[in-house]
């Protein structure tokens, strides 16, 4: 599990990104937020169901920002920042693996719809 780097440079992020990858452009970095394998009935979902679900998933973490998000929209300032729970256009982006082994969603910036208030970043670890 990532830790929360306290004390760093304004220049580095604040949120971990263990995945290796560094969005450029207009294009955004998130960690969808994975999908139950198992009902609460207790009945497990078949792996090819759950790899359908996880690409329709909408909901999760920013993990890293490409340094032109948003600066062509309105006064250009982010609508969303590392470590901001989010929610996404359903099957927005393209998936890719970290070289962590998990699953992450390119998308572009215009591509996010919500940002979830009330969640905090040591929240937000618990489920990367």
């Amino acid at each position: 599990m990532p830790e929360i780097v306290e004390n760093i440079p304004s220049d580095q992020p604040i949120f971990p990104n263990p995945s290796g990858m560094v969005p450029l452009g207009h294009n955004i970095l998130i960690y969808p937020i994975p999908v139950e394998r198992e009902t609460k009935g207790g009945i497990i979902i078949p792996e090819t169901k759950a790899g359908r679900d996880d690409y329709a998933q909408s909901e999760g973490l920013v993990i890293a920002i490409g340094p032109m998000a948003w600066a062509d929209l309105h006064d250009g300032t982010p609508w969303a920042s590392e470590g901001d729970r989010v929610i996404f256009s359903k099957y927005a982006g393209s998936p890719y693996m970290g070289k962590d082994g998990k699953r992450y969603r390119v998308l572009a910036d215009q591509e996010l719809v919500v940002r979830l208030e009330g969640h905090s970043v040591a929240d937000q670890i618990e489920l990367y």
